[in-house]
């Protein structure tokens, strides 16, 4: 696997499905929040250019680059989409969230994707993940550029995992 690794903060790796519906701008602060762990940067961290107040609803809404988290559970869902992200697979928010997240990529890309998780899910971190991922509709497009990090809640158990990509034009 390409890329750099971090590993998480604790060694337990519990694999909790998150229990209570968490507001949209609060999981991203969470999201962020993870980001800002293993990076050392806050997400769009040179590319965002307003008031910092806003920039949670910039990434959300304006970011050129797709963000998506899933949950811990066995058959991970997606639980977080932004607007890029909804934009290059095709899916609306109410179809996105809720997803199993391995629908995200067809059968060829499923082993690169499982690997990649796994590796995320054992070191928390990692950078340079590309790969192909399908539309709604079925058609195929490239990521590049790909981060993935572990999520956690205030007591360091597991929420699931976050991917910042670039679709390749």
């Amino acid at each position: 696997m390409a890329g750099r690794m971090r590993h998480p903060p604790s060694t337990a790796e519990p694999t909790i499905a998150m229990s209570a519906p968490l507001n949209r701008l609060h999981l991203l602060q969470r999201i962020d929040d993870a980001y800002r762990h293993y990076r050392g940067q806050s997400l769009a961290e040179g590319l965002y250019q307003g008031p910092e107040a806003q920039r949670l609803r910039w990434i959300d809404e304006q970011a050129p680059f797709a963000l998506l988290a899933h949950d811990a559970s066995a058959d991970p869902r997606f639980i977080y989409v932004n607007a890029a992200a909804r934009g290059a697979f095709g899916y609306s928010e109410e179809a996105f969230i809720g997803l199993p997240s391995r629908l995200s990529a067809g059968p060829d890309a499923q082993e690169d994707r499982d690997a990649i998780l796994a590796a995320v899910k054992q070191h928390g971190y990692a950078s340079g993940y590309g790969g192909i991922r399908l539309t709604r509709d079925g058609q195929a497009f490239r990521i590049v550029n790909g981060e993935l990090w572990q999520l956690q809640d205030a007591q360091g158990q597991a929420l699931g995992q976050a991917a910042l990509v670039w679709r390749a034009e």
